[in-house]
């Protein structure tokens, strides 16, 4: 035998020596919770949606959704919704994305002098 066979020899022999240790396990995945999310606005929601959205410095539906704990859908309804009350006004409004930020109280009185 070769020096290389002695040596493939010797380790196996000591693999077996050390209890047979079984192979390495693969780690258990961590899930993390499901959030269930509102389908359906209620009275709750339209007051969280009335009383947060507003205040926040970037409004998108992503914000939205986990703010108000509602679906992704409902966030664009909220959306929409805040936007035709004058609460928030559109930065960005695309067909994929919505980018609002809050209104601002003189913004009206602004837009009429400049569209004069």
């Amino acid at each position: 035998m070769g020096k290389s066979k002695d040596i493939q020899n010797a380790k196996k022999a000591q693999k077996k020596t050390k209890g047979g240790a079984a192979k390495k396990k693969w780690s258990k995945g961590r899930s993390t919770e499901r959030i269930l999310n509102k389908v359906v606005f209620d009275k709750e929601a339209l007051k969280i949606l009335e009383k947060t959205v507003p205040k926040q410095k970037v409004i998108t539906i992503a914000t939205v959704s986990t703010s108000c704990k509602i679906n992704g859908s409902l966030a664009r309804q909220g959306i929409k919704y805040l936007s035709a009350k004058g609460l928030i006004q559109p930065v960005l409004v695309s067909s994929k994305s919505y980018i609002y930020k809050p209104a601002e109280k003189d913004a009206v009185k602004t837009n009429i002098v400049t569209n004069k």
